[in-house]
């Protein structure tokens, strides 16, 4: 039996995940516009709802991320030990790896991922999908 410590572990695994994937989402638009030698501002994809942290790598760096569904480039100390781990640990930033659930999460929400794995009948999974799902 695992209790209501645990099922309250879970859920906040679980939103951790879908908060982290969100700022992702965001940040792939953001890439798209900019070439790839430059620095620029990505938005901190840490579990936190309210940061808006702004998180300066070139676009290279940023895809060497994305190479890993379940990495998250995060501003420094932005880590939620329970759910990731640092991989990597720059000046500017760190790269954090989902781990269990919340990695789970991460690579279903990828949107990367989610172009490829969509089969043609059944549609991808989308952020908003993993809270509705939750809520029921």
């Amino acid at each position: 039996m695992r209790g209501k410590y645990f099922d309250g572990l879970d859920e906040r695994l679980r939103r951790a995940a879908v908060n982290q994937s969100l700022a992702r989402d965001a940040n792939e638009s953001t890439g798209r516009l900019r070439p790839s030698s430059a620095f620029m501002a990505f938005v901190c994809e840490c579990w936190q709802t309210t940061c808006q942290e702004p998180v300066t790598l070139s676009l290279d760096e940023y895809e060497e991320v994305r190479r890993t569904p379940t990495r998250f480039v995060v501003a420094r100390g932005h880590v939620l030990t329970a759910a990731e781990v640092v991989v990597e640990d720059t000046a500017r930033y760190q790269v954090v790896q989902k781990i269990g659930l919340a990695g789970d999460i991460a690579i279903r929400l990828d949107p990367r991922s989610r172009d490829k794995a969509a089969a043609p009948h059944e549609s991808p999974a989308a952020p908003g999908d993993l809270e509705e799902s939750a809520a029921a």
